[in-house]
C-alpha cells in the first residue's frame, strides 16, 4: 500500500465511525466456517494460475439450475441477504463482486468474490510489526509524525541513521544464518593460504596456514604438522566417499 496524508487522514478520522453490526455466535460459527471455504478455493486458485493475478483473486460461487450449488454457495448467499457479508469479510480484504440471481435451464446464479491478498499480508505485516514492539502504535504514529515536521536536513539524518541500522541487523542476520548453515552442513573453506610470523622478540619466524569459510567467515589456523593431518582426514574423507560411490555403481550395473 502507498502512504498517502491526505487518505490516511481522513480514513483515520472517519474510521472510528465505522458502525459494524453486531455478530451474535451463529452468526460466528457460520462465517468461520466460511472463511475456511473461501480459503480453500483462494488456495486452489493461486496453485493453478501461479503469477497471473497481480494480488488480487476472483473465485465463483455458482448454482446451476441443473445441479447442486457450489459448497459455501448457501452461506454466502445467507450473509449477503442479511447484511452482514462485508462486515465478516472487509476483515480479510475479501470482498463481493458480480453477482447473478437469475437461475434458469439457460443460466446459473453465482457470487463471485474477491480477494485483495496482497493488501491483507501488507497490512498484517505491519500490523504484526506494531503488536511485537514495546512501541505503543499512537507513539509510533506521533513519533512519525513529528520526523514529518522536522526540516529535511534533519530527516535526511535520520534517514542515513536509520539505514545504517538497517543494514548493520542484515548482516547479523545473515551471519547467524550462515553460521547456523555451517553447523549443519559443514564449513566451506577456501584453500590453505601460508603465512609468515615474525618474532619481534627474536629474529626467529613462524609458518602458519589459514583458511576462511566463504559462507560464515570462520577461520581456521594450523601450523604445518595440524595442516597435514586435516589435509590426510581430508583426502581420506573423498577417498571413502569414491569408493562408497563405485560401490553403489557397480550394485547398479548389476541389477540391471
Amino acid at each position: 500500500m502507498k502512504y498517502n496524508d491526505n487518505a490516511f487522514n481522513i480514513s483515520n478520522q472517519y474510521y472510528q465511525n465505522i458502525q459494524k453490526p453486531k455478530i451474535d455466535n451463529i452468526d460466528k460459527k457460520w462465517q468461520n466456517k466460511l472463511l475456511k471455504i473461501l480459503l480453500k478455493r483462494f488456495k486452489e486458485e493461486l496453485e493453478n494460475n501461479k503469477n497471473q493475478n497481480n494480488g488480487i483473486l476472483k473465485v465463483k460461487f455458482k448454482s446451476p439450475f441443473w445441479k447442486d450449488a457450489d459448497e459455501g454457495y448457501n452461506l454466502i448467499k445467507e450473509l449477503v441477504e442479511s447484511d452482514k457479508f462485508d462486515s465478516f469479510a472487509s476483515e480479510y480484504c475479501i470482498y463481493l463482486g458480480q453477482k447473478e440471481n437469475r437461475c434458469n435451464e439457460y443460466n446459473e446464479d453465482y457470487f463471485e468474490i474477491i480477494w485483495d491478498y496482497k493488501s491483507y499480508f501488507e497490512s498484517m505485516k505491519i500490523e504484526n510489526f506494531v503488536q511485537n514492539t514495546d512501541l505503543d502504535k499512537e507513539e509510533l504514529l506521533k513519533t512519525l509524525k513529528t520526523i514529518k515536521e522536522l526540516p529535511i536536513d534533519y530527516q535526511l539524518a535520520i534517514l542515513k541513521s536509520f539505514s545504517e541500522k538497517v543494514n548493520e541487523y542484515k548482516d547479523v542476520y545473515l551471519h547467524i544464518l550462515a553460521s547456523a548453515m555451517c553447523s549443519k552442513e559443514g564449513h566451506q573453506f577456501s584453500n590453505w593460504e601460508k603465512k609468515v610470523i615474525s618474532n619481534y622478540n627474536s629474529e626467529s619466524q613462524e609458518i602458519i596456514w589459514q583458511r576462511v569459510c566463504n559462507r560464515c567467515g570462520h577461520m581456521e589456523i594450523a601450523n604445518d604438522e595440524q595442516k597435514r593431518l586435516i589435509d590426510e582426514q581430508k583426502e581420506k574423507r573423498k577417498q571413502d566417499e569414491i569408493k562408497r560411490l563405485e560401490k553403489r555403481l557397480k550394485t547398479l550395473k548389476e541389477s540391471n
